[in-house]
């Protein structure tokens, strides 16, 4: 049996990061989209939750360890992705980098709760400064990275696209 075989035709796509929040969204758009996803994490639990919700779906998906400081891990598991799914010719690289990031995020949030965040009123007056009016989430990501991997973006290449809303400065 081939790798294509077990992809059932479908374009294979690599994403790192893939146990929980953006990364597990990305990860399952792809899938939603006709790809086969090799789905990378240290999360075994969260890894294994993602691809039960793609396949679950009637997608095709691998659970893949990986772990982005380690160049041995990534390199194992690209290879694994490309045995059980085919040469992957998308890349999600969606893991957050251990310590800085979780650094980051708790300071962040240590932030938004000196300022308030913690309640509702805080939360409607922040959505209310964003032009779309509603906090965007993981999905929305997911949508955004789908595109330039579609069909449709053939004739599109090298562009940064910056999931934010849009600008806003006010005149």
């Amino acid at each position: 049996m081939t790798h294509t075989d077990i992809a059932h035709g479908r374009r294979p796509a690599l994403v790192a990061g893939a146990a929980r929040g953006i990364g597990a969204a990305v990860a399952r758009r792809p899938a939603h989209d006709g790809l086969a996803v090799g789905a990378t994490d240290l999360d075994g639990a969260d890894r294994a939750d993602t691809v039960a919700a793609i396949t679950g779906a009637g997608g095709v998906a691998a659970a893949v360890a990986a772990d982005v400081w380690d160049e041995a891990s990534v390199t194992a598991a690209v290879a694994r992705v490309a045995d059980e799914l085919g040469p992957w010719t998308v890349l999600a690289g969606n893991a957050g980098i251990g310590a800085r990031a979780g650094l980051v995020a708790r300071t962040a949030q240590r932030s938004v709760r000196r300022l308030g965040g913690e309640s509702e009123e805080f939360r409607r007056g922040a959505a209310r400064s964003i032009p779309a009016g509603r906090v965007g989430g993981p999905e929305d990501v997911a949508h955004t990275a789908s595109f330039p991997v579609s069909p449709e973006a053939g004739f599109v290449s090298g562009q940064v696209v910056h999931v934010a809303d849009g600008p806003v400065g006010r005149g």
